[in-house]
């Protein structure tokens, strides 16, 4: 399977009134994990650590599942909600965000039409589980370069789903008219890079390559087939010894939100602003473009490390 992606809108329509957080992604992300639990999980009172249905199991392998002793996977789903502003949503009227599904994941992707659904039926943001941010599924659109297809509802369920509108990794490969020697490189979300396993408030370009080859790899090992290979300790050396960060308008955007699963709170701060890169740039535009879409960094899932790429 070469590496693949579809990109989703998700409407949602109040029932009564849903109150959301500045960071609405990570509020839509645990209501995904909590519906898709709902969803999927035919044993609920058993503990998902020691369930036999492990292997089975698309909420595990895709939400929960841990590689002991290494690093976490990367899960094949990314979240892009508005982020700045708290918002509430009165009775009539939509939410709608992006949802990406990468590689294998799109086979399930009538299973994630369920888990909107549930998501809607258990409610959203502040004061879910007393009843508030009630809201159903209206609408789910595959959006593409081109246009979009409309995924549901079907009106005639006896007739076949439309393919998804597909990205695949070729159409980012393609050369482009001009060398680039300058890009800038806009962090709309938090976007939280680490260097030697620690955090970094100032990105060299040698980072966010790495940072970028790391999760297209990723992901691709886990849920396309591993077929792409890149030469990615010759591309790191590249960025380090020719690109140069040229102007910095980056910040530190300090957040945390709360997990129910772990029952804490979790500090998930990044940079957000903008960095003007210079040098030799043309070898790298396919993994930046790439990464328009897929995020880049850590909790990429729910909407952090969103990037756009301007060619100077």
């Amino acid at each position: 399977m070469e590496f693949c992606f579809s990109t989703f809108v998700v409407q949602l329509r109040a029932v009564n009134r849903v109150t959301l957080p500045s960071n609405s992604g990570s509020t839509l992300h645990g209501a995904v994990g909590h519906a898709f639990r709902r969803v999927e999980c035919s044993r609920q009172r058993h503990d998902c650590q020691d369930c036999f249905l492990q292997d089975e199991c698309i909420y595990y392998r895709y939400f929960l599942r841990t590689h002991h002793g290494k690093k976490q996977p990367v899960r094949p789903y990314i979240i892009e909600a508005p982020h700045g502003n708290p918002m509430v949503v009165e009775p009539g009227e939509l939410i709608s965000f992006m949802f990406i599904l990468v590689g294998e994941s799109l086979k399930h992707l009538l299973k994630f039409f369920a888990v909107f659904e549930a998501m809607g039926e258990c409610g959203l943001g502040k004061g879910w589980r007393k009843g508030d941010g009630r809201c159903y599924l209206e609408t789910v659109y595959c959006v593409g370069d081109e246009g979009y297809i409309s995924l549901y509802p079907q009106k005639d369920r006896r007739a076949a789903m439309p393919a998804p509108l597909k990205r695949r990794w070729s159409e980012f490969c393609q050369p482009i008219d001009r060398p680039l020697e300058k890009i800038r490189v806009r962090f709309l979300t938090p976007t939280r890079i680490q260097l030697d396993g620690k955090l970094i408030d100032r990105v060299p370009f040698y980072a966010l390559v790495a940072r970028l080859l790391d999760r297209i790899l990723d992901l691709d090992r886990e849920y396309c087939g591993g077929g792409l290979s890149f030469p990615v300790e010759d591309l790191v050396k590249l960025a380090q010894s020719e690109v140069e960060i040229a102007e910095d308008r980056t910040a530190w955007y300090d957040w945390e939100r709360y997990s129910s699963r772990q029952n804490s709170r979790m500090k998930f701060g990044g940079i957000t602003g903008e960095i003007v890169y210079r040098g030799n740039l043309t070898p790298f535009i396919p993994y930046l473009l790439l990464g328009e879409y897929i995020h880049v960094g850590k909790q990429a899932t729910f909407g952090n490390g969103t990037i756009k790429v301007d060619f100077l």
